[in-house]
């Protein structure tokens, strides 16, 4: 894979984020390897609604690769999410 494509961030991911300063503000704060997470994750994104999901865990700081902004690093939509019991 190029390094471009490794460091390209999809559009629908960077609209939303746009939209959201404190998804805007926690992404910028994730080290490298949480960044390429998130990106890996957007890139595998299949609706609007899982973007949404994907920033809203952003902004919550609950997703993989922002686990030292919230103290965890619960996944939106998998079993280690609250929401999905």
């Amino acid at each position: 894979m190029s390094e471009y494509y490794d460091r390209s961030m999809p559009i629908g991911l960077a609209m939303m984020l746009a939209q959201n300063n404190t998804a805007m503000r926690n992404f910028s704060l994730m080290d490298e390897a949480g960044q390429r997470a998130v990106l890996d994750r957007a890139r595998r994104v299949s609706s609007r609604a899982q973007m949404q999901d994907l920033v809203g865990g952003i902004a919550a700081g609950m997703v993989s690769g922002s686990a030292n902004l919230a103290g965890g690093s619960i996944l939106p939509g998998t079993d280690d999410d609250p929401r999905a019991r």
